[in-house]
């Protein structure tokens, strides 16, 4: 009886302690989101983390030196810089990971919120008093916050019938000072707070300030002045303003922003929304919470500023109606946390709340597809609890209002079903949604080679904007064969809009598709096998009859290593009418792509956030196109006139400061390659761009001859602290002969000479600098014998014949466009492989044309790679002289010369150590490209021992990022030193040991990425650096390479992150098991080990006697891999509720093997009463830890939990 009573007292106390209220409770945490999807942005416009602190005493409180944290025992891990919070107010911190700690700024921690629960603290500045925490807080819900209950009392200060004045501007002259209260609106419009017009039906009676002849077609922007009196501003900690608008709208207190809705990020006189605000939703108020800072009211008079947007200037309509409630805060209630269902960051929390979750609907059957109807049943495990449900997307009614499920649904055609549960007394559930696709006997009875994908609009027609919804389904079976009566691998709401320019006049559409959540809002997800992201294309081939010339392209590009979006062949079925899936809906191959679009798995470049307007941060990312304008949009034009349109950030985005940074660049750029010093590699055109690039982007653009490129569909992008770099490249349907204008039929001539338009006088001119043309040639040159070489190509068209010589034949029969002439084709191809045969034809004449230009490079008898001492070879070549070198130079010097080092070819040449040869042919004063290999008698005794590749965390507060602590290790396995000069790792890391630099005998090494980080961590001795590397080892794994002195393949390899995750970011290395083992293993995940020390052993070699048992947090009983009050409740059940509870680790007992290790608090030898007591008094009472410490250990016995 009494260890029960012991045990109730225990849970009780453990269950009743959740906040800690610490000294004296003056400042708490109030509110927090640990989910945050839409409910309030940060500077950047990113939906972040946040934390709300309250100040609940009469005084102001100085926070300078205050922390918050996220780990107990890290108590100073973000610091507060100079703030101070006032009496009876409210400062918000957004937990976004991102660190910022200006005060003139909004704050940001360096660490995010764990929506499934963690600690959060505030502690003084002592760095050791809690002033409030949350010990273990509770699983997190989307766009619900978590706090405390607060009571508070509002009053009107705007409301209906308020006077205000309006005014549409017609310059910028009047800049922000209209929302200043002592501006002067006399001669402004005067009427009450309502302002708008309307052309057609739907407004009417709602407005008192008609602006129809000011605006229409005349200007988006309309601004309104509403003065207010306040008896007490000190008083009044939160104000609430409620809108009705069309469309977007900007509001200000005394000249104070406070809140905005579609406006770009920066407003000018004539600004328009960012987007349409539905007509429907404009007449409903929206209503915001907004926290007031010191100063921003004042007593007696105050103005509320109103910057209302329509879009565009020729709308029907538009709407601007405020209302404003100044609220005081009343008594705040901290017994217990609970949900809000109304989250308030920054200002007066709700006075309702919710102790849990309502669980999530239960459907009875899984989304996909059917071919009976059938009843669908809703269910859920809470008592009481109430489903709602619709069968229609719309957002116009809230879940509140929906049906009410009492039976069974009838699903008997296409069907989308969303429900929710609200259970009594508890957050409403999360939405699920489920699609339900019925199949007639024609598609029931469908498989394919290819993957397929349905998409049901459920009646709504596709427009080109904006998206609407619809529900995507993806079938790609494990077999050779893809049945469409099978469970689907991926499905999703969508919002999806065609797309494309001169395509969008074909009868096949083409479409973009963004993955939507339940709440309409876009989502990352893998597809296909494609890396995870939201946004993603449906291109029909139409007027391309091969139905490959795209995918052929971006192939060309990803094989000589240039990014181009990644593709795959599926078959469509798009449903628009209500109904079953017939045979009818099937509109025939399409190809499954990428969208161009910043990202790490496509463009990896840097974010560029609207706060970033100062170097360095403002030096990218960027990505801009030569093409047709978007709607809407005006784009730029340098000063020589090279227009371009904003892609990344885009135009609604981007800050007047970004735009003047990437203008400047392009016109110094433009100045620099049209001056007469262009070819200086100092001062010229080199400077700016990356000419690699360039020369890859004309080779593929003229290789397929595409009519299109340079003058449209023409991308660039720069990353930030680095050079424009050109693609990747976009829309080649029109290529490969297909075109009938432009001479994109012949296979002679370059297409560059036919064009001036867009980005191509760029390009002639850097024809014109016989550097970038020799290079162009030893480009080509090199790709045209491997990647690019015409059997290469050729066979590339033969293996997507083979994928799609099946589909094809449907996709025909739905389009019969053989033998029939489609804009622009030249040859009117009477079937599929007569296409490609034309096809394949053309591209050996176009490959061969633009070999004939240059002259012919010289043939090695031997590729080179391993050979014996004493070893011959022979060059040859039919046109010219033969000259190479033998140390590594370029037997052409830049300008033309013939280099000291270069050997006029007059017989075979013998290898009798490493060698690396370069060779050119010469013909007057023509070069042929180079041709290199490499000749190894002796391989290097070089081997990578260690790969720290995602090194922990740093202790904070710490200068330094994760990836800071990354290094390799190299060993030398011979017996005697090694010169290490010229050796050089690419791919994933570019360096190259300096000259004369050794690595002794059986001697590791190490480079890092950060010289003085790996010292704060590892010290300066016991390792030997070798230097630092540039670039960064993925996280996720990447290709490695590392050549010898003379370009000797040494290792090519791959690793890969999932091999060991103590290895992904939780402080462990890669090790390599064996130092013997031969390079082509390296890829292997069996090749490596984890290392047995936290932090690696680097520059030394790592021990081979492997601690036994698994990875553990000492204390965690419940074995979830974090320690908290539910492991002392945990061990308290298996001390004395017995029943057959299993003991975590082995042994019989709690008292031997692993699980007395994992389970003895206190270190005395045996697992009782008092280590569930010892680690309560660690988790509230700020008593001592596990003796164990707190980090992941090894303990013999165990399975492996944490890494």
């Amino acid at each position: 009886m009494l260890q029960r009573q012991l045990l109730l007292l225990l849970v009780l106390a453990a269950i009743s302690v959740p906040v800690n209220l610490g000294a004296a409770g003056q400042v708490l945490i109030s509110e927090f989101m640990a989910s945050n999807l839409t409910a309030v942005r940060d500077e950047d416009g990113e939906y972040t983390d946040w934390i709300e602190l309250y100040n609940a005493s009469d005084a102001a409180v100085d926070l300078t030196g205050w922390s918050l944290t996220d780990d107990p025992q890290y108590l100073r891990k973000w610091v507060f810089p100079a703030v101070t919070i006032g009496a009876g107010k409210f400062m918000l911190v957004f937990a976004s990971g991102k660190d910022r700690r200006n005060p003139a700024y909004q704050l940001h921690t360096n660490f995010q919120l764990r929506a499934d629960g963690e600690y959060l603290a505030l502690v003084a500045a002592d760095g050791t008093t809690i002033m409030h925490a949350y010990e273990d807080y509770a699983l997190q819900v989307e766009d619900v916050s978590y706090g405390f209950r607060q009571d508070s009392s509002a009053y009107n200060v705007v409301g209906p019938g308020a006077p205000a004045r309006a005014f549409v501007p017609i310059d910028s002259s009047l800049g922000t000072t209209w929302t200043a209260p002592a501006f002067n609106d006399a001669a402004w419009t005067s009427g009450t707070a309502s302002m708008g017009y309307e052309r057609s039906s739907g407004y009417q009676g709602l407005f008192d300030i008609d602006l129809n002849a000011a605006m229409y077609n005349i200007n988006c922007t309309a601004y309104m002045r509403v003065p207010f009196n306040l008896p007490d501003a000190s008083a009044i900690s939160t104000v609430r303003l409620r809108m009705k608008y069309d469309d977007g709208f900007v509001a200000y207190l005394n000249g104070v922003k406070i809140m905005s809705k579609n406006a770009p990020s920066e407003l000018a006189y004539n600004s328009c929304a960012t987007v349409i605000h539905d007509d429907a939703y404009a007449v409903i108020f929206e209503e915001y919470e907004v926290g007031i800072e010191a100063g921003m009211l004042r007593d007696g008079a105050n103005v509320l500023a109103i910057h209302g947007l329509n879009y565009p200037a020729t709308s029907s309509d538009f709407l601007i109606i405020p209302e404003l409630d100044a609220m005081e805060a009343g008594a705040i209630d901290t017994s217990a946390a609970y949900y809000l269902n109304d989250p308030t960051p920054g200002s007066i929390n709700s006075s309702a709340g919710y102790l849990s979750v309502s669980p999530a609907p239960i459907f009875s059957r899984e989304s996909g597809v059917y071919t009976s109807a059938f009843s669908l049943a809703l269910s859920s495990p809470a008592p009481g609890a109430v489903i709602r449900y619709t069968l229609s997307w719309s957002a116009s009614v809230p879940s509140e209002n929906w049906s009410v499920y009492a039976s069974p649904l009838s699903i008997s055609q296409n069907a989308i079903v969303r429900a929710r549960v609200y259970a009594p007394n508890a957050v409403p559930s999360r939405i699920v949604t489920h699609s339900y696709t019925r199949l007639d006997a024609t598609t029931a009875a469908f498989t394919s080679n290819l993957p397929l994908v349905v998409i049901n609009t459920f009646g709504l027609s596709i427009p080109s904007e904006p998206r609407i919804p619809g529900f995507m389904q993806v079938f790609a079976a494990d077999g050779a064969r893809t049945p469409l009566n099978s469970p689907p691998q991926f499905q999703s709401v969508i919002g999806i809009e065609q797309r494309g320019s001169s395509s969008s006049g074909f009868p096949k559409k083409q479409w973009s598709v963004e993955l939507w959540d339940e709440h309409g809002l876009d989502y990352n997800a893998s597809i296909l096998g494609f890396p995870r992201e939201s946004d993603w294309i449906l291109y029909g081939p139409y007027s391309d009859k091969s139905l490959m010339r795209n995918v052929l392209a971006y192939g060309f590009s990803n094989e000589i290593g240039t990014y181009a979006v990644r593709t795959r062949f599926v078959e469509v079925f798009l449903k628009t009418a209500v109904g079953t899936l017939t045979y009818a809906d099937y509109v025939g191959v399409y190809v499954f792509m990428e969208k161009i679009k910043r990202d790490e798995d496509r463009l990896d470049i840097a974010k560029l956030l609207p706060s970033q307007n100062t170097q360095p941060d403002v030096t990218g990312g960027y990505i801009l196109k030569v093409d047709r304008l978007d709607p809407g949009d005006v784009g730029f034009s340098t000063a020589r006139g090279t227009a371009f349109c904003y892609v990344t950030p885009k135009e609604l985005e981007i800050t007047t400061a970004q735009k003047a940074y990437i203008k400047g660049y392009l016109d110094a750029f433009e100045s620099a390659l049209f001056g007469a010093a262009f070819t200086n590699p100092t001062t010229g055109y080199a400077a700016y761009i990356d000419v690699d690039s360039f020369i890859d982007h004309f080779l593929l653009t003229e290789l397929a001859k595409n009519i299109d490129g340079y003058r449209l569909s023409t991308f660039f992008h720069k990353d930030r602290g680095g050079k424009l770099v050109s693609g990747p490249i976009w829309d080649f349907n029109l290529s490969l002969g297909n075109a009938n204008y432009a001479d994109g039929w012949i296979t002679t001539g370059w297409y560059l000479d036919l064009t001036s338009s867009g980005a191509a006088p760029w390009w002639k001119r850097l024809r014109q600098d016989p550097e970038f043309l020799q290079k162009t040639i030893d480009r080509w040159t090199a790709v045209s014998r491997k990647q690019l070489a015409t059997s290469a190509m050729l066979a590339r068209v033969d293996a997507w014949a083979d994928v799609l010589l099946e589909s094809q034949a449907r996709n025909f029969v739905r389009w019969p466009i053989l033998g029939v002439y489609v804009w622009p084709n030249w040859y009117v191809a009477p079937t599929w492989q007569a296409e490609l045969d034309w096809m394949k034809n053309w591209m050996s004449g176009r490959a061969s044309w633009i070999t004939g230009n240059y002259l012919v490079a010289p043939t090695l008898s031997h590729p080179g790679g391993i050979v014996p001492s004493g070893f011959k070879f022979t060059i040859s070549t039919p046109t010219g002289a033969i000259y190479y070198t033998l140390d590594g130079a370029d037997p052409r010097l830049a300008g033309g010369a013939i280099a000291p080092s270069a050997i006029l070819y007059s017989g075979a040449i013998t290898v009798t150590d490493n060698t690396i040869v370069r060779t050119r042919a010469k013909l007057n004063a023509q070069w042929s490209g180079i041709i290199e290999a490499t000749y190894v008698v002796n391989p290097p005794p070089l081997t990578v021992t260690e790969i720290m590749y995602h090194p922990r965390e740093p202790v904070p507060p710490s200068p330094y990022y994760d990836n800071d602590f990354e290094f390799i290790e190299i060993h030398n396995k011979s017996a005697v030193p090694y010169d290490l000069s010229g050796a050089r790792f690419t791919n994933g890391i570019e360096f190259t040991f300096p000259e004369g630099m050794v690595l002794e005998a059986g001697a590791y090494g190490v480079i890092v990425k950060n010289l003085a980080a790996f010292t704060s961590r590892y010290g300066s001795a016991g390792s030997l650096v070798l230097g630092q590397y540039t670039g960064f080892l993925n996280n996720g794994g990447e290709r490695i390479q590392f050549l010898g002195p003379v370009n000797e393949p040494i290792l090519d390899f791959v690793y890969n992150d999932i091999w060991y995750p103590e290895t992904d970011g939780n402080g462990y290395s890669l090790v390599l098991v064996n130092p013997a083992t031969a390079p082509n293993f390296f890829s292997d995940p069996e090749t490596w080990r984890p290392s047995t020390e936290i932090d690696g052993s680097p520059g030394r070699r790592d021990p081979d006697d492997l601690e036994p048992g698994g990875w553990q947090i000492p204390g965690d009983a419940n074995q979830d891999g974090r320690l908290d009050i539910s492991d002392a409740v945990g061990l308290l059940r298996l001390l004395f509720a017995g029943g057959g509870l299993v003991p975590p680790c082995d042994g019989p007992t709690l008292g031997q093997g692993g699980t007395r290790t994992l389970l003895d608090m206190n270190g005395d030898a045996t697992v009782n009463l008092a280590d569930p007591v010892y680690l309560l008094a660690y988790l509230f009472a700020h008593g001592p830890p596990h003796v164990l410490g707190t980090a992941c250990v090894k303990i013999e016995g165990c399975p492996h939990i944490c890494w």
